[in-house]
């Protein structure tokens, strides 16, 4: 598993990618104002990608760094990552 550093975001999905070399990761921001957070897990991760909800197109690479990915989420949104 992981941990976030931003109690307003909740993990919705963690799930094995459909290529299996990652995971897809899907959050949720409860709150009404736009959150940053950093996802977290065992290893060092390579790479990350912001997906459409399907998980079909990178929608921009998300940020790497400091031991985890750092992701920004809209108000009230859900918002999908590809990881690996």
């Amino acid at each position: 598993m992981g941990t976030l550093d931003n109690h307003k975001v909740r993990v919705s999905a963690l799930k094995p990618s459909r290529d299996k070399e990652g995971f897809i990761l899907r959050l949720w921001n409860s709150s009404g104002e736009a959150e940053v957070c950093t996802y977290s897990g065992p290893k060092t991760f390579k790479e990350a990608h912001y997906l459409t909800l399907d998980e079909r197109e990178i929608v921009k690479e998300a940020e790497i760094g400091g031991g985890g990915v750092k992701i920004e989420l809209p108000p009230h949104s859900i918002i999908t990552v590809y990881i690996h």
